[in-house]
């Protein structure tokens, strides 16, 4: 292989080499050149900004399908028939003050301490439509009576409901399908009583009263 040095000391080599140095590339081939790296240049950033991008759309696609979103309210049959569904927790003991040891907030459930009482067979502890449901089903015999309390905005109550006041308390009664309900609000919860055996009035007398 012939060196530099060779070239520059052999008379034709010499002068391939002094005229080898003033070529000069076309104008054209080195814009083209010039363009190409340019381009080559521009293209890393604009890779970055996409991977960039489509991170930022996954991350997003992650928080939503991660969130609910507001959780939407149960329908008041919804949540009557959950109060009716079986026991999860024992009877909640009775207070002096004629109230169970059981509620939601500042609302417990009634003990009907009176004779012919409803007596607590059992409770549950749940979440309905993202919101917290307590209940307590009382039995009198063979009926059974479930009374629940669901705190968050009140329940949205049918078209058609009768709407009664009833010892200064503004009821609402639904009825479907042989399922009776009354629901009414007590210090921003919603509390209800479904039953498929109690008549009206006895499902009355339990929201003024717990003796």
């Amino acid at each position: 292989m012939t060196t530099r040095d060779e070239l520059e000391t052999d008379p034709i080599g010499a002068a391939i080499h002094e005229r080898t140095r003033a070529v000069v590339a076309p104008e054209g081939l080195r814009a083209a050149i010039q363009d190409r790296r340019r381009t080559q240049s521009s293209r890393a950033p604009l890779r970055f900004g996409v991977a960039l991008a489509v991170l930022f759309v996954a991350a997003l696609v992650a928080v939503f399908a991660g969130s609910s979103g507001p959780a939407h309210a149960p329908s008041l049959v919804a949540a009557a028939q959950h109060a009716l569904r079986a026991s999860t927790l024992p009877p909640p003991a009775s207070r002096t003050d004629g109230f169970l040891d059981f509620g939601s907030g500042r609302v417990r459930f009634p003990a009907y301490r009176t004779a012919a009482a409803w007596l607590p067979a059992g409770a549950r502890d749940d979440r309905i439509g993202g919101r917290s449901a307590v209940s307590v089903q009382y039995t009198r015999g063979a009926v059974r009576v479930g009374y629940s309390i669901i705190d968050g905005a009140p329940l949205t109550v049918p078209s058609g409901a009768r709407q009664l006041v009833y010892e200064g308390v503004r009821v609402a009664v639904v009825e479907r399908a042989g399922l009776r309900i009354v629901t009414w609000q007590r210090d921003g919860r919603t509390c209800l009583l479904a039953t498929r055996g109690a008549t009206l009035a006895r499902l009355l007398q339990m929201t003024s009263s717990p003796s």
